[in-house]
């Protein structure tokens, strides 16, 4: 929308307001010339790459080890157990209604110790 105070602009000529430039035929850009490098170049440009490599690394395991381990959550829902033991929740649930998985009920919600799961692994090795 215009200003008030000035006319709209009228556009006579839509072909003005078209781009110079045409898209290359096909959509493809020709292809630039292979660069011929010296092999004195392409070393210099490997130890550069390799330097670099090495202080990005040199970084990350700084970042890593002062990063504090997750904190893994010792009770976990029926989905989150199904998930750890691979298993389907209905599965879980089967094994909490014939009391081979005990639970920790809190109001509503069922939940299952990490360590009782880690437990019933054990106990089911065969």
């Amino acid at each position: 929308m215009p200003p008030k105070n000035q006319p709209p602009l009228i556009i006579k000529d839509k072909q003005a307001l078209m781009p110079v430039c045409q898209p290359w035929p096909g959509n493809n850009p020709p292809a630039a010339p292979p660069l011929k490098l010296s092999p004195q170049t392409l070393n210099v440009i490997d130890t550069l790459a390799q330097k670099i490599a090495e202080r990005v690394e040199e970084k990350v395991s700084d970042l890593l080890e002062h990063m504090a381990p997750p904190v893994l959550p010792v009770l976990l829902t029926v989905k989150a157990a199904a998930a750890y033991l691979g298993r389907s929740q209905q599965a879980i649930q089967h094994l909490i209604f014939s009391h081979e998985l005990p639970v920790v009920r809190v109001g509503r919600r069922v939940h299952l110790d990490r360590r009782d799961l880690d437990i019933w692994i054990e106990k089911n090795k065969v």
